[in-house]
């Protein structure tokens, strides 16, 4: 089995606003994901009393509740309206809706957090931070990610992935092989210059096109169009030479 790897990025952090059904966002509610560097949902776990064994030594384990936290970092926004740092502090200790997507293709999490003022201020002329920590009232609904493998790549700069929605194979390595499954390229005659898929590994090492027969690693054809413009420039220099000679 492959493996797959999941990152977030290009996600949702919706707070306030009227509850909607997911994936739907809250009516009225504030985008934070911009100022959103770090963004989780944290279960805790509390045991309560002590396991008690019996007299034929069956035993009860203690009564175990859980409770959940939505976590993260912001980056500090205090001279900007309507900012994430006025949010927590106007909204503080009361209990609203929010809603996020770790990214765009991923699952929903949604419920009731309850507000909490985050500090302000650090150290001078320096890019700061604040952390948030926020009990969730019960546990957050899940709508799990139905999103399918690609089956197509569209040529661009960068392409897409077809049909629309679907994950990208994590890396050159397995688009290559099939895996999870074949990728047909669109148009599959050879790619042109600087047109490649990202995969789902990040930077120009998870780059790829289609030379017309296969996937290829990287922006090759890039290379290709290079060699060719030096082979025209030997053929000229060689011409030139002849001509000289004459």
């Amino acid at each position: 089995m492959a493996i797959n790897e999941s990152k977030l990025k290009t996600g949702t952090l919706m707070l306030g606003g009227t509850a909607g059904t997911p994936p739907a966002l809250p009516t009225g509610g504030t985008e934070f994901a911009c100022q959103a560097t770090n963004v989780r949902i944290a279960p805790s776990f509390n045991e309560e009393g002590d396991s008690v064994e019996t007299l034929c030594g069956d035993s009860l384990a203690p009564a175990t509740t859980t409770e959940w936290a939505l976590q993260g970092t912001s980056i500090q926004d205090f001279t900007f309206p309507a900012s994430f740092i006025e949010y927590t502090w106007t909204n503080n200790l009361l209990t609203v809706p929010f809603i996020w997507k770790p990214n765009a293709v991923g699952p929903t999490f949604s419920g009731n957090v309850q507000v909490r003022a985050v500090e302000v201020g650090g150290d001078v002329n320096v890019r700061i931070t604040t952390d948030f920590d926020w009990p969730i009232a019960g546990q957050p609904t899940v709508g799990w990610s139905t999103a399918t493998a690609a089956t197509g790549a569209t040529a661009g700069t960068p392409g897409s992935w077809t049909p629309a929605g679907s994950l990208a194979p994590s890396s050159v390595a397995n688009l290559i092989a099939g895996t999870p499954g074949p990728v047909t390229a669109s148009p599959n005659t050879a790619w042109t210059t600087g047109q490649y898929v990202q995969t789902g590994t990040a930077g120009t090492g998870g780059q790829a096109y289609w030379n017309g027969t296969a996937w290829t690693a990287g922006q090759a054809a890039l290379v290709a169009d290079d060699q060719a413009d030096e082979d025209d420039e030997d053929d000229s220099t060689v011409g030139y030479e002849k001509t000289s000679k004459r």
